[in-house]
């Protein structure tokens, strides 16, 4: 209790002693700049009711509906088989244009990331439900484990792009090494 009633009265001293100091300091430096005004509370409604609303702009959705759901709640989820199971996690989305989600790229096998293949399995496959927090989404997913690891795995754009650079890097060095190597070549004479 005394301990209680020490915290509270130090509490109070460092909260008032700023304040205390900062007068004392104005009035006896001629240097200091001058007390910062505080907005007087009575004028603070008066000021609020001179100000317009925001006004919303076309096609904005100030609330989320319920029965949607955002990516953020959803990449980095957890999928589950009908029994239960998790089966893997939510890597990203495939995203159509038109702003549809096409796909979910699940990360499949592997331990802590490393060994992890990513498979894309169409959107409507899945069902989706809130968690009871509303701060996640449970996706099922009609599919064991053993299954999606022995699906084929996803490759993106991206990745389809930097194969086929590598393919060519490839043939252009093998051509490269077989021109080098079709002429044989005298060695040099050493002294």
């Amino acid at each position: 209790m005394i301990r209680t009633i020490s915290y509270a009265a130090l509490a109070l001293f460092l909260v008032s002693a700023p304040a205390s100091l900062a007068q004392n300091a104005t009035a006896n430096d001629p240097a200091a700049p001058p007390p910062i005004a505080l907005p007087d509370a009575a004028a603070a409604p008066d000021a609020a009711a001179k100000e317009s609303p925001p006004k919303p702009i076309e096609g904005q959705i100030i609330l989320q509906d319920k029965s949607t759901f955002l990516a953020s709640a959803i990449i980095g989820g957890s999928v589950y088989s009908p029994d239960n199971e998790s089966v893997g996690e939510v890597n990203d989305l495939i995203v159509k244009p038109t702003g549809q989600i096409e796909a979910v790229v699940v990360g499949v096998g592997g331990f802590i990331g490393i060994g992890e293949k990513d498979v894309a399995v169409a959107l409507d496959r899945f069902t989706m439900e809130p968690t009871d927090d509303l701060a996640s989404t449970k996706l099922v997913l009609n599919a064991t484990k053993e299954e999606l690891e022995a699906a084929p795995s996803f490759k993106s754009a991206y990745m389809q792009k930097l194969d086929a650079e590598y393919e060519r890097q490839s043939a252009l060095l093998n051509t490269q090494y077989e021109e080098a190597n079709r002429y044989p070549t005298v060695p040099t004479p050493t002294k």
